[in-house]
């Protein structure tokens, strides 16, 4: 059968008009066939192996989420509850090593809950809407001040901080900075009038304590409360 690309099929063979086979591709296999994430088979084991698919992969994440619920913290000496499956807290225990599968937990910290479960903190410390801190600050708004060394662009390293330390337990209380406190006089390096502006409430709020947020009043509202 003529394919129109000068080859024809026959059979379960391939060939070209002059009769020559065509160039073989051979495909990827085993390790060299995930090597942008996904399944498969390791061909010196036959086992089947998962490699994670970039930053944030679904699978890794989701393991850990549902075995975080049910898993027994080692720290909490709690491993002989029969209530909780052992291989629940071994699946757990396996990804949340800051080696393990995904190396997720070498930045996401693991906190222990009030029942006795863990929790994986995917994002940061998030205040409460409701919260009105004396100072205010965002990350995101300073990114482009960075140079080449990064956060030390603002930032000065505590050597003697024993930041490690607060990874050897799921105490989120046991936490320390590896910085050392920023001082006024770097943030007024930019923060003057004729820079950055040096209004106080750029970085502080007026009113400081807990406020529910006010609910917007509408045209309707005005209506029912002038009747």
């Amino acid at each position: 059968i003529d394919l129109g690309d000068d080859k024809i099929y026959l059979g379960d063979d391939e060939v070209d008009h002059n009769g020559n086979d065509p160039e073989l591709i051979e495909p990827s296999k085993g390790e060299d066939w995930a090597a942008a994430g996904g399944w498969y088979q390791d061909d010196d084991t036959f086992a089947l192996r998962y490699r994670p698919v970039g930053h944030g992969d679904i699978f890794i994440r989701s393991w850990l989420e549902v075995t975080s619920l049910s898993a027994v913290s080692v720290d909490s000496g709690d491993l002989g509850n029969k209530t909780k499956p052992k291989w629940v807290t071994d699946i757990f225990e396996e990804l949340a090593n800051s080696k393990g599968p995904g190396v997720c937990t070498k930045c996401h910290s693991i906190d222990q809950s009030d029942n006795a479960g863990v929790l994986v903190n995917w994002r940061g410390v998030q205040p409460h809407p409701s919260q009105h801190s004396f100072t205010t600050y965002s990350h995101e708004s300073h990114f482009s001040l960075l140079d080449e060394t990064g956060c030390l662009t603002c930032h000065t390293v505590n050597q003697e901080s024993e930041f490690a330390v607060g990874f050897e337990d799921r105490d989120p209380t046991t936490f320390m900075s590896n910085f050392k406190p920023m001082e006024q006089a770097v943030c007024a390096n930019c923060h003057q009038a004729k820079k950055a502006t040096d209004s106080c409430l750029t970085c502080h709020n007026y009113h400081v304590g807990e406020f529910t947020p006010a609910v917007p009043i509408t045209s309707k509202m005005l209506a029912v409360s002038s009747n």
